[in-house]
């Protein structure tokens, strides 16, 4: 069993312990005493321990696999972080070096006056 695995038996145990088992009354019963426990609960352990460690590794094996994909989401929050700052420089440069910026005021006006004019002159009445 892996280290992870182990931890995760370790927290179920620690956080997650249920206040009722469901099992049969003689597992439950063979477990309050020290007695030997009945033939009929001999009888039955073996199976139900077969397939709740079937059931219980394969909810372990989907845990882990939450676990890795909330470390990834917390890694991609980290590199958003870092590259943050370097997208808004290439937008600042992008607007620095825009077209527009190199075209004069007074081309720019001429240009929105006639767009407001075709605008107007084009609008349902």
């Amino acid at each position: 069993m892996g280290l992870n695995r182990r931890k995760l038996r370790e927290d179920l145990l620690l956080s997650y312990a249920p206040k009722q088992i469901d099992c049969p009354t003689a597992l439950k019963d063979a477990s309050k005493h020290n007695d030997p426990p009945l033939t009929f609960a001999m009888q039955l352990a073996p199976g139900i321990r077969v397939r709740s460690e079937s059931a219980v590794l394969d909810q372990e094996t989907r845990v882990l696999q939450i676990e890795e994909i909330l470390a990834l989401h917390q890694e991609k929050d980290e590199l958003l972080k870092k590259i943050s700052p370097t997208w808004f420089k290439i937008r600042l440069c992008d607007t620095i070096l825009s077209i527009f910026r190199r075209v004069p005021l007074e081309i720019l006006q001429e240009i929105a006056i006639y767009a407001q004019a075709s605008q107007s002159m084009s609008a349902p009445r």
